[in-house]
């Protein structure tokens, strides 16, 4: 961690199931001195959409919509990117980052590079003002691709704020309440939230950058106009166990939290480099090898948010039987909530 410049870091291992380690190392906060433990709340940026993909698959075992849907049919807005009007976007094309909605650097960098706090405009505006043509944040060549949707993937942002805001046009309920009643309460996940208020400002990891010259330099806390796509925070003992009841058939303590059957969406593997390789058919079979890290760190600039399968890079929300590892953190938005399509995807 000296070596690294990681000031905090906390880790957790699953197996078959079953928290089987949780350790914390360092501190949370440097200028408090405030150690990390494993109650701490991390910000996990992207790796929130694994709870965002949850939450809308939740709504799915439910019956409350398919998956090939037009989203269009339970928005109060249209979206259709405006070089294939007429070619509909899915909900499995935003789970598969596969819509032809793209994120507009020009548009993102302000929130996605300052530590801004809690967003201050609300999902629907934003999305609103993004997605149509009236929108003052409409842009028909930066905010969509000149490819229709199911054409391509391109890692997207602004697709899982979109499935965000789609929840709780289904469900009537405020998305982060959504978020407690199907995962966060039934699987006692405590110190988990969507929004700094719930925190009350106190006890949270602080990201640092790391300067030669003077040390760790506080980043600051986070929010996004997309939030549902990077914005949760958790500890570490809070997401091992969603993992270890993911990857386990979606039971806790008598009661099925996630539906197993609620998945029935393709993943695309990926190479470390991020490049999409041979697609698989996503499966929920338990397996005894099962086995799952996770880890968070305070260092903003260690820039690491993968699940790994088999050495190779892929969608999080696939589960596989075999051997499933995964690596959580840190928290630049720049880098990981900001990914830009694409980058670096070079064989």
């Amino acid at each position: 961690m000296g070596e690294l410049h990681i000031p905090g870091l906390v880790a957790a291992a699953v197996d078959s199931g079953r928290v089987v380690w949780v350790r914390a190392y360092g501190l949370a906060n440097v200028g408090s001195s405030e150690p990390a433990t494993d109650t701490t709340p991390f910000m996990i940026a992207s790796v929130s959409k694994t709870i965002t993909a949850s939450v809308i698959m939740s709504l799915h075992a439910d019956g409350r919509f398919k998956l090939d849907d037009d989203v269009n049919e339970y928005l109060p807005f249209p979206v259709r990117n405006p070089n294939h009007p007429a070619s509909p976007i899915t909900f499995r094309h935003l789970l598969r980052h596969r819509s032809s909605i793209a994120d507009n650097g020009d548009f993102y960098a302000p929130f996605w590079g300052e530590a801004t706090g809690d967003p201050t405009t609300t999902l629907g505006s934003y999305l609103r003002d993004y997605l149509t043509p009236t929108g003052a944040s409409y842009d028909r060549e930066k905010n969509f691709l000149e490819t229709a949707p199911d054409e391509r993937e391109s890692y997207c942002n602004t697709c899982y704020a979109l499935i965000g805001f789609l929840a709780p046009e289904i469900s009537g309920l405020p998305f982060e309440r959504l978020s407690d009643e199907v995962l966060f309460t039934p699987l006692e996940m405590t110190r988990t939230a969507w929004f700094l208020r719930d925190f009350a400002g106190t006890g949270l990891a602080m990201p640092y950058r790391f300067v030669a010259d003077s040390g760790y330099v506080a980043y600051g806390q986070n929010g996004y106009p997309d939030w549902p796509a990077g914005q949760l925070r958790t500890t570490i003992t809070d997401f091992a166990r969603f993992l270890s009841v993911y990857a386990d058939g979606g039971d806790f303590n008598g009661q099925t939290v996630i539906d197993s059957n609620s998945g029935p969406f393709r993943r695309t593997r990926r190479t470390r480099r991020g490049c999409p390789v041979e697609p698989a058919r996503f499966s929920s079979k338990r397996s005894s090898s099962t086995r799952i890290i996770g880890m968070k760190s305070t260092l903003a600039d260690l820039n690491k948010a993968e699940m790994l399968f088999d050495g190779k890079s892929v969608d999080p929300t696939a589960r596989d039987g075999g051997k499933f590892h995964c690596s959580l953190g840190p928290t630049l938005p720049s880098i990981l909530h900001g990914r830009p399509a694409d980058a670096g995807c070079r064989e």
